[in-house]
């Protein structure tokens, strides 16, 4: 057995014993971590030779001091009540400083436990293992974290985490929770105080469960509107973007994304009949006709294909324009709608008569292109559409520098033609992920 010496004992047993000496106390010298032993009241008894390397001192010269001098003196209260007792008073497990003759601090785990020594009397035996590094580590890391909490925490909206079940329970929720549900991020978190799903209007929870699990079960990523009771009582419109997350092994771990309040802007649009197809967006359209438009240009591409006629295909388009969210923050009711006229009116500029435009509240735009002959000319109308906001963009005196993703679908096969906005919407979704201010063009494929 390895045999830790007292103090008392002849000087040829003392600390010191060199680490290349054969069998167990060898062994002992070449730990990873340094041997202790010390008495009652904290006096070194025994270190094996690694101290040296840990705190610049000979183990011979460290016998017999305090073990607190070796502790940088503003963590001496975790550990002096153990070393002012006369016997012992149970394990030492802490996280110090400790200092080197030169000035030098360093990070240590002091690991003890109540030991009886040869004389009788009660001390301590355990390791002190160096964790400079480890601490150093976690230390930038938590200064990272801090670093980007801050930056979600300032973002107008909430940043979460959830999992896949019908209360969304909340992993992660940045602190703009506050002030978009009127709870903190803890009262919602793992449904500790109530469940995000309980905020939902009741009329809207199947609508938001339908619409999440469909983009689930298709690999996509989704967009969503609908109502939240704050805790006030308030009721509240809400944009959702978020996505499915999954293992290596593709099994859904969760969801994350952003949800942002558009009361303020849903309220210039509302009440929007059945029959109000019409935005005020100077011929925009709604979603709801341009898909009702799509539905009709599918059904003649088939009439064509079924006559063996090998006419143009036609084009979805998804514009998401990166940094307007910055300008739509501060503006108005008034500048906001002068915003969405003057995108309306420069994407137009591109169009033909025959071609649909639909905006949402937040900016982003679907153009239905009714003609397009073949793929080619899909990828030379969505490069003129990027080249059409390299200048500014004027507005009530303002000049709006802005870039966008471009995700577009060119389809000639009424059989795929139906996933042609979700193919563009998914492109453009993909083209941001990786940093935005890009077109990018697929193919629709059943």
């Amino acid at each position: 057995m390895v045999r830790i010496v007292p103090l008392n004992e002849p000087a040829e047993y003392s600390a010191g014993t060199s680490a290349g000496s054969g069998g167990s106390e060898g062994l002992l010298h070449a730990l990873p971590a340094v041997v202790l032993q010390c008495a009652a009241d904290g006096r070194i008894l025994f270190v094996s030779d690694n101290w040296r390397a840990l705190t610049g001192r000979d183990a011979g010269e460290s016998r017999g001091r305090n073990l607190l001098e070796f502790i940088h003196p503003e963590d001496h209260s975790l550990v002096e009540e153990h070393f002012a007792a006369v016997l012992p008073v149970g394990q030492v497990n802490q996280t110090l400083r400790h200092v080197t003759p030169d000035g030098r601090t360093g990070w240590v785990l002091l690991d003890l436990h109540e030991s009886r020594l040869d004389d009788g009397s009660g001390g301590y035996v355990g390791l002190v293992t160096d964790i400079t590094d480890r601490v150093g580590r976690e230390a930038s890391l938590l200064a990272q974290h801090r670093t980007l909490s801050g930056i979600l925490d300032d973002l107008p909206g909430m940043v979460f985490r959830c999992r896949n079940d019908p209360d969304w329970t909340m992993e992660y929720v940045s602190g703009g929770s506050l002030a978009l549900t009127g709870y903190r991020p803890g009262e919602i978190i793992n449904n500790r105080r109530l469940s995000y799903g309980s905020l939902i209007v009741a009329e809207d929870r199947d609508r938001v469960w339908n619409g999440v699990q469909m983009a689930i079960h298709e690999r996509r990523g989704y967009d969503l509107d609908y109502r939240i009771e704050t805790e006030s009582g308030a009721v509240r419109d809400v944009w959702e973007r978020g996505k499915g997350i999954y293992s290596p092994g593709n099994d859904l771990l969760g969801l994350e994304g952003f949800i942002t309040d558009i009361t303020r802007y849903r309220q210039r649009f509302h009440p929007l009949k059945p029959a109000d197809l019409y935005l005020e967006r100077g011929g925009a359209i709604t979603r709801v006709l341009l898909e009702d438009r799509l539905r009709h240009r599918l059904r003649r591409l088939r009439r064509d294909r079924a006559m063996d006629n090998r006419g143009a295909g036609f084009g979805v388009v998804c514009l998401y324009f990166d940094n307007l969210g910055k300008q739509l923050e501060g503006a108005d009711d008034r500048l906001h709608a002068r915003i969405l006229d003057a995108l309306v009116q420069r994407t137009s500029s591109l169009c033909s008569p025959a071609d649909s435009i639909h905006i949402d509240v937040t900016g982003q735009i679907l153009m239905l292109l009714d003609e397009i002959p073949d793929r080619d000319s899909m990828e030379s109308l969505a490069g003129s559409l990027q080249a059409a906001y390299f200048d500014a963009l004027e507005v009530d005196g303002l000049q709006i520098l802005l870039t966008l993703s471009i995700g577009a679908a060119y389809c000639d096969d009424p059989e795929a033609g139906e996933n042609a906005i979700s193919s563009a919407e998914e492109t453009m979704r993909q083209l941001r992920e990786t940093g935005g201010n890009h077109w990018r063009v697929s193919r629709c494929e059943q």
